[in-house]
């Protein structure tokens, strides 16, 4: 039997993790935060081609992930939608 999260649906989250989502939120709604979180997802490679031809790839996946999880937490797990959409596009008009 598939987890609920498996399926699309969105995972079960404990008190302590909604309340991280949305210190992460509050956090990138400040002009502080957004300078903050555009550079290190700028750092993150989050607007680069990790791709490369050597061993190097699999570090700059690594530092992907970083900037996924990043967000992930500000946008929300299900919701990447209109917010996190937004909050990208005016980080990568600072890149």
């Amino acid at each position: 039997m598939n987890e609920p999260w498996e399926t699309g649906e969105k995972r079960p989250q404990s008190d302590e993790a909604r309340e991280l989502e949305a210190a992460y939120r509050r956090f990138a709604a400040t002009q502080d935060g957004e300078r903050v979180l555009s550079d290190l997802l700028k750092i993150c490679g989050l607007f680069t081609d990790p791709f490369t031809r050597d061993s190097r790839t699999y570090y700059n996946l690594g530092r992907l992930s970083v900037a996924q999880h990043i967000v992930m937490r500000v946008g929300g797990e299900k919701d990447l939608g209109r917010k996190a959409v937004t909050f990208l596009q005016t980080l990568n008009h600072g890149a």
